[in-house]
């Protein structure tokens, strides 16, 4: 298996790379990050986990890979991953759709995870989505998607259904009703905005 982590904050911290290395023993992890500054930081962050487990032979920084690069070059390939972790609480809806076309050249069966926003393509089967929160009295949400030709002819993530539900919420929000699901608030504006990008 190949993990392919994809983003700016968590890649620059390192945290992604060493947890997937903790947890799976995947034949190459490959983190993607933009500035030069941020993806010295994962570097560095590589270097320490693996003096940490010089004398485990069970934990191995060997396959983890940093790519200093735009996620989206056609360089840079996510089609050989069999999971994309994407950590993407700052990125705009305009981003998402770039990202669930490159998303859309990945191989059958691999998996897409992304957090807070959540990707639309009629390729893309939408598993499941959790909701946590955070110390500071937020929450974060995760996207766990597979990809699969059967899939293909799939209504979008948000169905007709969906969209008209979420439709409602964004007009109470508008309404300065504050009672709304803050997951339901979240999805209503990213339904709204994903519509306005059409």
């Amino acid at each position: 298996l190949t993990l392919t982590l994809t983003l700016s904050v968590t890649v620059g911290s390192g945290r992604a790379l060493i947890a997937a290395a903790l947890l799976h023993d995947f034949d190459e992890i490959v983190g993607i990050e933009l500035l030069p500054d941020v993806a010295a930081i994962a570097e560095e962050a590589k270097k320490n986990f693996e003096l940490a487990t010089k004398s485990c032979p069970y934990l191995s920084a060997k396959n983890i890979k940093i790519i200093k690069g735009d996620m989206f070059d056609d360089k840079v390939a996510w089609k050989d991953a069999s999971v994309v972790f994407v950590n993407c609480g700052s990125f705009d809806y305009f981003t998402m759709r770039k990202i669930s076309k490159k998303a859309d050249l990945l191989k059958d069966g691999a998996y897409v995870i992304t957090t807070s926003l959540a990707l639309d393509s009629p390729k893309l089967d939408h598993l499941t989505s959790r909701q946590f929160d955070t110390d500071n009295n937020g929450y974060v949400s995760y996207h766990l998607y597979r990809v699969g030709e059967h899939e293909k002819k799939k209504k979008s993530v948000y169905d007709d259904g969906k969209k008209t539900k979420m439709r409602k919420a964004a007009a109470e929000l508008r309404r300065g009703n504050k009672n709304v699901p803050r997951i339901t608030r979240h999805r209503s504006l990213e339904v709204e905005a994903l519509e306005k990008a059409r």
